[in-house]
């Protein structure tokens, strides 16, 4: 049973027709069969600039050394989401490195586990700017985090997990 939205839940609630004959083992496996899909499904997390496009997994560039500027980051992610059109993000990795990233024209998807904190993203030039999309407002809920940036089409913002 996939987590497509209503019609799956649908589906479970009218599993619990199976009440009605009294069969409990049947009930529970529908329950833990839904609790899989809810699991598969928040596995993992996503930031995407909201106008479509391909995501692809996180690659690391590189990792940031001790002594760069903010302002140099930046830049440098600004240039490399220019030339290639992939979002390119800031995070702290798993391993406690912080770490320039990238993924695809569309976002980049990162593992379960695989970044605890995202400081902020770049959003492809090549779309018209549509600020944090539902995924990163996502993304950093699942993060914990109350805010992140934006470098789109030039300028830098903060935005809220709302």
């Amino acid at each position: 049973m996939g987590l497509g939205g209503v019609g799956d839940l649908a589906d479970f609630a009218r599993a619990g027709d199976l009440a009605a004959t009294g069969d409990i083992a049947a009930r529970a496996g529908k329950l833990a069969d839904f609790t899989d899909s809810i699991k598969a499904a928040a596995s993992g997390l996503n930031i995407a600039s909201g106008a479509g496009g391909d995501f692809a997994a996180m690659q690391v560039l590189r990792t940031i050394q001790q002594g760069e500027t903010i302002a140099d980051i930046v830049s440098e992610a600004k240039a490399i989401t220019y030339t290639t059109g992939n979002e390119v993000a800031l995070v702290k990795l798993a391993s406690g490195e912080r770490a320039l990233v990238t993924g695809g024209t569309g976002g980049i998807n990162f593992e379960d586990g695989q970044i605890t904190r995202l400081f902020g993203h770049t959003h492809p030039y090549q779309v018209p700017p549509t600020g944090p999309s539902a995924s990163d407002v996502q993304a950093l809920q699942s993060l914990g985090q109350q805010s992140s940036y934006i470098l789109e089409h030039g300028q830098l913002f903060k935005f809220g997990a709302r």
